[in-house]
């Protein structure tokens, strides 16, 4: 992983929400936003960044995989970079003030759906002769954050931690992890948390900040 750009790509992703957020409040009397926004602001984002390389990527919301017998299953957001040999999987959660504990936990979840997920899947996505096996794969889990009670300035403390020196314990405790098989090793997934503050005048004067938080990492290797 490329992790100056891919700390570019957050750089880009943060100034499109100040860029929105400076215009427009599309929410109705609250800062809910839905977490949907995350993905395709990433996406989009990563987007303007190949672009400026001349690179050739594909993307699409909503990828379908399989879930057992069902497949009714799906990642957010899915990122191709064929020029670079490169795929991102991304998932995002709304880490609103009422809901941190069982939001951190889905997207601990989302981490190991991303981990388990088979390299067969992408065989299946090829018009022509190509094979996942020359792509590097990785797995993205978005969220964002307001610093409204003490329990998510806690919480962003808790990140910043994890940014200014990642562990597979601070991982595990983070996103509820209870077992030894989910652990995060950071040795070897080559391991990206970021975040970022939005800076908006909307809430300049409030005692409250509004932060985008971001763990890319390395996925292993499935059939």
């Amino acid at each position: 992983m490329d992790k100056k750009r891919m700390n570019y790509v957050v750089d880009a992703y943060q100034a499109r929400y100040s860029s929105v957020l400076n215009k427009i409040w599309p929410t109705m009397g609250s800062n809910g936003f839905n977490e949907h926004n995350q993905t395709v602001n990433f996406m989009i984002a990563y987007e303007t960044v190949a672009e400026e390389n001349n690179e050739q990527i594909s993307t699409w919301y909503e990828f379908q995989i399989s879930n057992g017998t069902k497949r009714n299953n799906r990642i957010d957001g899915l990122i191709i970079n064929h020029t670079k040999r490169e795929v991102y999987l991304i998932e995002a959660k709304r880490f609103s003030k009422n809901n941190l504990p069982k939001k951190q936990k889905e997207l601990g979840n989302d981490y190991t759906r991303i981990e388990n997920l088979g390299l067969g899947r992408f065989e299946e996505l090829f018009y022509e002769k190509e094979s996942i096996s020359t792509y590097k794969v990785f797995g993205v889990l978005l969220f964002d954050l307001w610093t409204e009670t003490p329990a998510q300035e806690g919480l962003l403390k808790n990140w910043n931690n994890i940014c200014d020196n990642p562990s597979s314990d601070l991982l595990s405790d983070f996103f509820y992890f209870n077992n030894s098989d989910s652990k995060i090793d950071c040795a070897k997934s080559c391991l990206l948390p970021i975040v970022r503050e939005v800076i908006c005048n909307r809430w300049k004067d409030e005692n409250y900040s509004y932060f985008l938080g971001a763990l890319i990492w390395g996925k292993s290797n499935k059939e």
